[in-house]
Parts: structure tokens; C-alpha cells; sequence
């Protein structure tokens, strides 16, 4: 599995920071290993890389599950961290997922039902593993760079001792999405509280 990430400034600080690390929890869960993460703050840009799993008769239809609930974890990490929609960033990891779905089923309408199932998992796993997310969110903005040793020691030392100094989440920053006008094609509905006036008007009608 492999996933490349450019976020835009206008995003939340930590969306990257939250998507690759959706990635690489959910991975270790699955006992994929993780070949490289990393990540530039700066540049807002970031990559994980996992092994590919080997395909066997027998339980290849689990093997793909699991490679598309990981590919989906990103953009649900990035959407209950940063609480917005993330399907901009996330079309790349999608139609990966999409690709496998449909190399195993060939029907699209099948491949379909079958993602948005995965992708309810993806997010229930997310908000299971939550505190580790964060936790390994905060480790990769410090270290900038995670393998899958390093990652496993982390998540051992967390689940040992959750409040220890090293291994604190990332701090809640403020930040609002900056606002976009109104274009041409859509339409902005304002809702206001009828006056005593129109009421009886709509009421003798």
C-alpha cells in the first residue's frame, strides 16, 4: 500500500499529520508492515508505504478487505481529527481501494456496496484506536520519519503506559475553514423566524 499526500494550506494544520497515521495504526492492527512513513511539516507533504500482503486461495478475499479498510482509514482519520470532509484529499486512496475491490469482484455495482461497507469500518477502527492515532501523530511531527519498528515500539510503550511524558497526543490547535463565498450555482438558504404578521398571512390562506 502506498499513499502520497500534498495538503493544502488552507486545510487544518494536523490533516496530514492525522491521515498518515489513520494509515499506519490501522496497518499494525492488520499486522501489515509498515516499510516507511514520513513526513514535511513545512511543505505540508507526507507518504506512507506498507508491504503488500501475499494473495493465497484461500483467504484472499480477507486480504483485500483489509488492504481497502487501510487505504480508507487515512481520510477517516483526517475527518474525525480535523471534523470535515476530507474526499478531496482521499480520491487517490479511494480509487486505490476501488481498483482492488474491483480486480476481485468485477462488478462495479458490487465493488460499490462492498467500499462503503470497508469505509464504515475504516471509520469505527478509527475511532477505536483513536488515543494511538493521535499519539503517533504527535511522534511523527517531532521525528518527522517512522518505520515499522519504530511504530511498534511506540504503540507497546502506549498501551503499557498511556500517560507517559514521550508519548503525549498532539494539542488541539484553533482553527476555523476559511470561508468561500457563494458562486454562481449555489445557493445559500437562510433561515429566520417568521414574524406574527406572515404567520396569520399563511394561516388565512
Amino acid at each position: 500500500m502506498r499513499c502520497r499526500q500534498h495538503m493544502s494550506v488552507k486545510r487544518h494544520p494536523y490533516a496530514l499529520l492525522y491521515h498518515l497515521a489513520g494509515h499506519a495504526v490501522v496497518m499494525e492492527h492488520f499486522d501489515i508492515p509498515l516499510i516507511s512513513m514520513r513526513v514535511h511539516p513545512r511543505r505540508r507533504v507526507g507518504a506512507v508505504h506498507g508491504l503488500g500482503q501475499r494473495r493465497d486461495p484461500a483467504g484472499s478475499r480477507l486480504l483485500v478487505e483489509r488492504d481497502a479498510i487501510c487505504a480508507y482509514a487515512g481520510g477517516a482519520a483526517e475527518d474525525y481529527g480535523c471534523g470535515g470532509s476530507s474526499w478531496f484529499s482521499t480520491l487517490e486512496d479511494s480509487s486505490s481501494a476501488a481498483k482492488r475491490l474491483l480486480r476481485f469482484t468485477h462488478d462495479p455495482a458490487e465493488s460499490s456496496a462492498w467500499g462503503s461497507y470497508l469505509r464504515e469500518r475504516a471509520c469505527v477502527m478509527v475511532r477505536e484506536y483513536w488515543h494511538e492515532i493521535t499519539v503517533i501523530a504527535a511522534v511523527l511531527q517531532r521525528e518527522r520519519a517512522m518505520d515499522r519498528a519504530s511504530l511498534g515500539a511506540t504503540l507497546q510503550a502506549f498501551r503499557a503506559n498511556p500517560f507517559r511524558a514521550g508519548l503525549r497526543p498532539l494539542r488541539p490547535v484553533p482553527w476555523r475553514r476559511p470561508h468561500r463565498s457563494a458562486g454562481k450555482d449555489e445557493v445559500e438558504l437562510v433561515w429566520s423566524r417568521p414574524t406574527l404578521s406572515e404567520l396569520v398571512a399563511r394561516m388565512q390562506r
